[in-house]
């Protein structure tokens, strides 16, 4: 009788922590879903378009994002159905651009599937606390064909 019930206690816990990690992975991708704008971008080139010796990093920030960037900060709309779209906007407050996609969360990494304007896979370790979002990954930044360039970004979320 004493087995039945410590496998009884067993089972319930096992399903406990089951419970927990998937109220916790459903409530990760809940704390993302609404309308975020980009409010820091950090990229540090390892080498810049494959050239040794050519290591460089930029910080933009939101006092700056406009003089450097020649344009408004990105928002990026995450939704319930797991589509994502990212618009970009001229000085005047104008679309100009739209990249859209499906998303994903596994733990404390964001899948996002690019489908426009290219199919494209990228994923970032995605932190979401108080409003505000951190995204970390490796990247092809400079375009060439090495994924070696540090990207870092923050947004805050803003609908």
């Amino acid at each position: 009788m004493k087995t039945m019930y410590k496998i009884y206690l067993l089972l319930l816990l096992i399903v406990g922590v089951l419970l927990a990690c998937q109220t916790k992975q459903a409530s990760q991708k809940d704390s993302l879903i609404g309308t975020w704008q980009n409010t820091l971008l950090k990229v540090e080139l390892k080498s810049y378009q494959g050239v040794a010796g050519k290591d460089s990093s930029f910080v933009i920030t939101q006092q700056n994002w406009e003089d450097m960037l020649k344009m408004k900060p990105i928002k990026t709309n995450y939704s319930a159905d797991s589509t994502w779209q990212s618009t970009y906007f001229d000085l005047s407050g104008k679309a100009t651009s739209v990249t859209s996609g499906k998303w994903w969360q596994s733990g404390d990494t964001l899948w996002a599937h690019t489908q426009i304007p290219k199919d494209e896979l990228n994923f970032y370790l995605c932190q979401v606390k108080d409003n505000k979002a951190t995204f970390k990954t490796t990247i092809d930044w400079d375009g060439d064909g090495v994924a070696d360039d540090l990207y870092y970004g923050e947004q805050e979320l803003v609908e």
